[in-house]
């Protein structure tokens, strides 16, 4: 598996205690094609498909393998310049039975580190449909964070943002909570309507077989 730029922050969204095993990595589904991180509370899904070799297989990256990965990376994109990118020798993400290694170019040596087994959290059973989501708002990153923190200049990671969203063509309304609730207004940003686009394939949606009458069970 290759090293991408866009692959760098996905290890935030992994949970940081000791306990939570199996979220504390990131999974690399090979058949979806795609990167995994939830906490529980959070889930960030990121297209691989490009970045994997045809013969992988699934597996559990630990989180201490991808930051190696991104420090490997940023030492490779000091030493080309602005506009020499594409010399860059790329950066390797090597699973073997019983480990993970980080390797640059064709290196036979690199960084290794134990893998991870164990079941990760079933993450697509949580997955809505997306065609229910019928309202589509769009709006940029930045200004959303700029917007929160001229609200809240001395905010806290726990505190919390509410989104309140009447339709597409109304503005949003931000609340900022804590000691001293901030109030605001977001105007999104006038663009086609559309619904929420997967760009994997979902799992199929559990059936459950209707429930048995005790007078349907007598006969």
């Amino acid at each position: 598996m290759k090293y991408s730029e866009r692959l760098k922050n996905l290890w935030k969204a992994t949970s940081v205690e000791e306990s939570r095993y199996t979220p504390r990595a990131v999974q690399i589904d090979a058949e979806k094609k795609i990167a995994v991180a939830t906490d529980g509370h959070m889930l960030s899904i990121v297209d691989v498909k490009d970045l994997l070799d045809p013969e992988e297989k699934t597996f559990l990256l630990p989180v201490d393998a991808l930051k190696a990965a991104r420090l490997l990376y940023l030492e490779e994109k000091k030493k080309h310049p602005r506009g020499r990118v594409s010399e860059m020798r790329p950066v390797k993400i090597q699973k073997t039975d019983d480990s993970v290694t980080v390797v640059v170019g064709s290196s036979k040596r690199g960084q290794s580190f134990d893998l991870m087994n164990g079941v990760y959290p079933a993450w697509d059973k949580v997955i809505p449909d997306a065609k229910g989501y019928e309202t589509s708002i769009t709006f940029s990153i930045g200004l959303l964070c700029k917007l929160a923190e001229s609200m809240r200049g001395d905010f806290k990671m726990e505190d919390t943002v509410s989104l309140s969203v009447k339709t597409k063509d109304h503005p949003v309304l931000v609340t900022v909570n804590g000691n001293s609730p901030s109030y605001g207004i977001l105007v999104p940003m006038r663009t086609k309507h559309h619904a929420p686009k997967m760009f994997w394939e979902p799992s199929p949606a559990p059936t459950t077989p209707p429930p048995t009458r005790s007078s349907d069970a007598q006969e």
